[in-house]
């Protein structure tokens, strides 16, 4: 049978012997809460923790500037920030410049060639306003591929930024050096919270 709970209970296997009997304490409603034990056999229900959490998606197709809506940081311990096959119209090289809550700015990989893209991973640390990133320039289209990588040179830099970045009301954005415009369809930049 399954309780309002969600909790299935099987019958036990049929063969001889001492009979158990569980007891599971009452929980207060909270769907994002799990069943624990102390160990000793003694039940109750948490808090679900841990894990990441997708806090804005944010199109990076055109204009020269991508930012989140005002977004509550202050929960969180990391922020994990994507970067999906993000490219410029500029007939030369760019760098991609890393803003949050308006102060900061990093550039976060060397100049990105003209139809090349980057694929970057940026850890934000929003109790040591730490900002580590791999830079992981793309390939030789803006769409496929992941060999001929270009805009490398500053792969797992790490910058102290001097502002607290653990904000009830931050957010992310990034731009290309020297203001130029977005132009892959469908790429974008994913903001994950980690509590």
């Amino acid at each position: 049978s399954e309780n309002t709970h969600g909790i299935k209970l099987l019958g036990p296997p049929h063969s001889a012997g001492a009979n158990y009997t569980l007891t599971f304490p009452n929980n207060d409603g909270d769907a994002n809460q799990f069943l624990q034990t102390n160990g000793s056999g003694v039940m109750s229900w948490a808090a679900a923790g841990g894990g990441l959490t997708l806090l804005s998606t944010v199109a990076t197709t055109t204009g020269a500037t991508a930012t989140t809506g005002s977004l509550d940081f202050s929960s969180y311990q990391q922020l994990h920030i994507v970067f999906n096959q993000v490219g410029h119209d500029h007939s030369g090289g760019a760098a991609l410049n890393f803003n949050m809550n308006g102060n900061g700015v990093l550039a976060i990989c060397a100049p990105i060639a003209t139809g090349k893209s980057i694929r970057s991973h940026v850890l934000v640390d929003l109790n040591t306003n730490i900002i580590i990133f791999s830079g992981m320039p793309d390939s030789t289209t803006q769409t496929t591929g992941n060999s001929n990588m270009d805009g490398g040179g500053v792969n797992s830099s790490v910058y102290k930024v001097g502002t607290n970045l653990k904000s009830a009301s931050g957010t992310v954005a990034c731009s290309w050096v020297g203001g130029y415009d977005f132009n892959v369809a469908s790429s974008n930049f994913l903001v994950y919270g980690l509590k």
